[in-house]
C-alpha cells in the first residue's frame, strides 16, 4: 500500500474567530503590562525588559492556543470484490454462452476480472452459495459442480454479506430460489447494511417441454402370475398437444404392457401437470425383475426402474361348509389339483370333522392356529356350529393378519344368520332374513353373470378366452337387500343384481359370491372356468399377505428422492408379529448401487410398532438396492430400493428470472448484467483512500517551556543589575 504523509501547524484551541480573541487578550495584556510595568531599569536595558515581559505574556496566551503539528497520512487501500456463485442443480443447464453450462459463466467472469488493468489491485474473494458453501476456484468451475439440492439465494446472500467484509457483492445465477425468503427481502437488508449487490444473469428465459416420471409406487414383492398394480405418476409440461404419450413397461428387454395416453390430458402452455396412471402387471418369470417404466413423446423420454421379487406364492386355504353339496365338492376337488394350493376342509353336518386328506384333525380355534391361513372359505354354515371363540379368533385374523374371507351361502340360508355377529359385520353386503334368503335359492331362474368396467379395468375376474357371460347358465342368485358403504361390486348379472362383492375391513379382505353354482361351468371344459373364477377370488381376498415367506420388507420414504433430502428408512413386518419381546433391539441394512458402492445403516427397533426406522439423508444419484445383513433373517426380509435423482425443485423450472435479479440490484441500491464484458467495464475501481492523522503538541516539548523561561529570566536579570526587586 502506498502512503503519502502531509504537516501542517495548527492551533488546536484558537480556531476561526477564537484566533482574534487570542490576538485580542496578547494585545490587551500587552498594553497593559507596558503602561503598568512599574519601577523599570533606566534606558535601554527599560525597554528589553518591558518587552521580554510582553513576549512572554505573548507566549503563554499561545501556548493556551495549543500550538501543533498535525501529520495526516493517506494510505491507497485495494478494493474487496465479494463474488458469490449459485451452484444450484439449474446451473448445470447448458443454455449459457455458447451453449456451456451456466455456471462457467463464472470461469468467464474469472477471466474477464483477471484482464482489467483498473482492478489489478482489487481482492476478489470467490464463494459457492445455493445448496454449496465454501471458497471456489473460479477457473475450473464444470457443470458437474452444480450439485445443490435447493437454492435459498436470498438467506446465503445475506448471510455472506455479514460474515464477509467487501466494498461490493457481485453474484452470479439464474436467480431461481427455491426456499427461504425472497430476494427482494434480501435487498432491503443488505440496503440497511450500507452494501449493494450486482448481479450477472444466466440462463435462458424460454420453456422447454417436460415429460418426466416422479415416481412409481406398488409393491416390491410380487407373486407369480397373480396381478399387481403399479401406480405411476409423471409430470409434463409444454408438450405437443396433438401427439398422444406413450407408457411403456419393460422386463428383461420386452415390453410387457403399453398405453397411449390421448392429447386431451396432456399439459399445454407453462401449467405443469402431474398425470398418474395405472397399471395393472402379470409378471410370469421367478426371480428377481427389474421393471423399467416409460414415458415417451416424440423425442422426449424418461424412465424409471423398479425392481421386483417374483415368487410362486402357495395359498393357505381353510374351507369351512355345512354339507358336501355340489359347489363345495366340485370347488375342493379343483383346489386340490392345484400345486400352489393347500386346502385344509373341515364339514359341519352334525359335527365339525375334516373333509380334505391334509390338515390338522381339530378345526382352528385361537388367533395362532388361523395365522397359517391366507384365507377362509364360510359356506352355508350357521352361526351356532361355530364356537365363538373360533369366530373371534377368525375375526382377528381378517383384521390384524390381513387375511381374506371368502363368503358362499348356500340353500340352508345359514349365511343370514351371522348378521348380527362379529363375524357377520365382515360381510361386505346387508342380507334380509333367513327365510327369505333361503327362499331365493329355490327359484329356478336363469343368470348369466358379466364383470362391470372397474373389473375390467382391474384385470380382475379375467375370463380368459370365452366371457362369462357365455358359459351356462346359472339358475339361482342370492338375494341381497343392499350393498354396504365401501363395498364394491365387480359382477353382476343382466339384472344388475350384485354378484360379486368385496369390502376391506383392517387389513383384510371380504368378498361375498352371490351364487353357488359356478360347477355348471365345468359342462365339456372340466374345472378350467369354476377354477380360474374362484382362484382369482381367493388370490384376490388375500393380496394383503402376499409376501409369502418374508415376514418383513423394506420401506424407504419417499421411494425417490434428491441427493442429502432427508427421508426415513423402515423395516416393517408383513403380518402380526407374535414374538416381538425376542426381537433384536438395532438391525442393520447394507446399500448396494450399480457402481458397487455399498454402505451400512444401523436401524432401531421402534416401541409399539413392531418395527425398525432410521432417518437419514438420501445418498449420491443413482439406483440403491437395500437388503437385510445382520439382525434379522435376510432371507424373511422383502428387500426396499431407492431412486435418487437431480433435485427436482431446482430442474421443474430452470429459467432465468430476470424479475428476482432486478428485485435484489434494484432494492440494494446495485446494477443487474446478462453480458461479461459489460459487467466488467461497469465495475467501479473499488480501490479507496484512508487517512490517519496526529497531533503533536508544542507544550508537550521541554524547549516550549525552557523558551518561556529564559524570557522572564532575562527580564528578572536586567531588573537585579538596576537594583530593583
Amino acid at each position: 500500500m502506498d502512503a503519502d504523509t502531509q504537516t501542517t501547524f495548527v492551533l488546536q484551541y484558537a480556531q476561526g474567530w477564537l484566533l482574534y480573541v487570542a490576538v485580542a487578550v496578547v494585545l490587551i495584556l500587552s498594553y497593559m503590562a507596558w503602561r503598568r510595568y512599574g519601577p523599570a531599569p533606566k534606558g535601554l536595558s527599560g525597554k528589553l525588559a518591558r518587552a521580554c515581559r510582553l513576549v512572554a505574556i505573548a507566549l503563554i496566551v499561545f501556548a493556551l492556543c495549543g500550538p501543533a503539528w498535525r501529520s495526516v497520512i493517506t494510505t491507497a487501500v485495494p478494493g474487496r470484490l465479494l463474488v458469490l456463485v449459485d451452484h444450484s442443480a439449474s446451473m448445470q443447464r447448458e443454455d449459457g454462452p455458447n451453449g456451456a453450462a451456466r455456471i462457467q459463466s463464472a470461469t468467464a467472469l474469472y477471466q474477464a476480472l483477471a484482464d482489467q488493468p483498473r482492478l489489478a489491485g482489487t481482492t476478489i474473494e470467490w464463494r459457492a452459495i445455493g445448496g454449496v458453501s465454501g471458497p471456489i476456484n473460479p477457473s475450473q468451475l464444470q457443470a458437474d459442480k452444480a450439485t445443490g439440492v435447493n437454492s435459498s439465494l436470498a438467506n446465503d446472500i445475506e448471510q455472506m454479506s455479514q460474515s464477509i467484509p467487501s466494498d461490493m457483492v457481485l453474484v452470479v445465477s439464474d436467480f431461481r430460489s427455491t426456499e427461504g425468503s425472497t430476494l427482494d427481502v434480501a435487498a432491503e437488508r443488505l440496503r440497511r447494511l450500507g452494501q449493494s449487490a450486482w448481479g450477472l444473469g444466466v440462463g435462458g428465459v424460454e420453456l422447454d417441454a417436460e415429460l418426466f416420471i416422479e415416481e412409481v409406487s406398488g409393491n416390491s414383492i410380487v407373486a407369480l402370475g397373480e396381478e399387481q398394480p403399479f401406480v405411476v405418476r409423471f409430470a409434463a409440461r409444454s408438450l405437443a398437444s396433438d401427439t398422444p404419450i406413450t407408457l411403456r413397461v419393460r422386463s428383461n428387454g420386452e415390453v410387457i404392457q403399453s398405453r397411449e395416453i390421448p392429447a386431451e390430458a396432456l399439459s399445454s402452455g407453462d401449467m405443469r401437470s402431474l398425470i398418474e396412471e395405472r397399471l395393472d402387471l402379470v409378471l410370469d418369470t421367478e426371480g428377481t425383475q427389474d421393471l423399467v417404466f416409460e414415458v415417451e413423446q416424440g423425442d422426449l423420454r424418461s424412465e424409471l426402474n423398479r425392481q421386483v421379487e417374483v415368487s410362486t406364492r402357495r395359498l393357505n386355504v381353510l374351507m369351512l361348509a355345512h354339507r358336501p353339496r355340489w359347489e363345495m365338492r366340485y370347488l375342493q376337488v379343483a383346489l386340490q389339483r392345484d400345486h400352489t394350493v393347500e386346502l385344509h376342509s373341515y364339514l359341519a353336518d352334525g359335527r365339525w370333522r375334516r373333509w380334505s386328506s391334509i390338515g390338522p384333525t381339530e378345526l382352528p380355534s385361537s388367533r395362532e392356529e388361523f395365522a397359517q391361513y391366507d384365507v377362509v372359505i364360510v359356506g352355508d354354515i350357521a352361526p351356532s356350529s361355530l364356537p365363538i371363540r373360533n369366530q373371534n379368533a377368525l375375526v382377528g385374523h381378517i383384521r390384524e393378519n390381513g387375511a381374506g374371507l371368502v363368503w358362499i351361502p348356500g340353500d340352508t340360508g345359514n349365511t343370514a344368520l351371522f348378521s348380527n355377529t362379529e363375524l357377520g359385520a365382515l360381510l361386505p353386503v346387508e342380507l334380509p332374513g333367513v327365510t327369505e334368503f333361503a327362499r331365493s335359492f329355490e327359484e329356478d331362474t336363469t343368470v348369466a353373470v358379466d364383470r362391470l368396467p372397474a373389473a375390467v379395468k382391474s384385470a380382475f375376474l379375467d375370463p380368459g378366452e370365452q366371457n362369462w357371460d357365455q358359459l351356462p347358465y346359472q339358475r339361482r342368485i342370492a338375494a341381497i337387500d343392499k350393498v354396504r358403504d365401501l363395498s364394491r361390486v365387480w359382477m353382476v348379472d343382466k339384472a344388475d343384481r350384485p354378484v360379486v362383492v368385496s369390502a376391506q375391513f383392517g387389513s383384510g379382505t371380504s368378498v361375498f359370491i352371490a351364487i353357488d353354482e359356478t360347477w355348471r361351468w365345468r359342462r365339456n371344459v372340466g374345472d378350467v372356468y369354476l377354477h380360474r373364477f374362484h382362484s382369482q377370488i381367493l388370490r384376490f381376498a388375500s393380496r394383503a399377505r402376499a409376501t409369502g415367506a418374508q415376514r418383513w420388507r423394506i420401506d424407504a420414504v419417499p421411494f425417490r428422492a434428491s441427493p442429502g433430502q432427508a427421508m426415513v428408512l423402515s423395516i416393517l413386518p408383513t403380518a402380526v408379529v407374535t414374538d416381538p419381546d425376542r426381537l433384536p433391539q438395532t438391525v442393520t441394512v447394507v446399500w448396494r448401487n450399480d457402481q458397487g458402492d455399498e454402505r451400512l445403516q444401523e436401524l432401531e427397533f421402534v416401541e409399539g410398532s413392531e418395527g425398525y426406522r432410521a432417518q437419514l439423508n438420501a445418498p449420491a444419484i443413482g439406483q440403491w438396492r437395500i437388503a437385510m445383513l445382520d439382525g434379522l433373517v435376510p432371507e424373511q426380509v422383502a428387500p426396499g430400493a431407492l431412486t435418487v435423482t437431480q433435485p427436482a425443485a431446482e430442474t421443474r423450472d430452470p429459467r432465468f428470472d430476470a424479475t428476482a435479479l432486478e428485485n435484489l440490484t434494484a432494492g440494494s441500491g446495485g446494477r443487474s448484467f446478462v453480458d461479461v464484458a459489460e459487467l466488467v467495464k461497469a465495475i467501479p475501481n473499488l480501490s479507496r483512500e484512508e487517512q490517519n492523522g496526529r497531533l503533536e503538541s508544542v507544550w508537550d516539548h521541554w524547549w516550549w517551556l525552557f523558551v518561556i523561561v529564559f524570557v522572564l529570566g532575562v527580564e528578572w536579570s536586567l531588573r537585579r543589575l538596576s537594583r530593583l526587586p
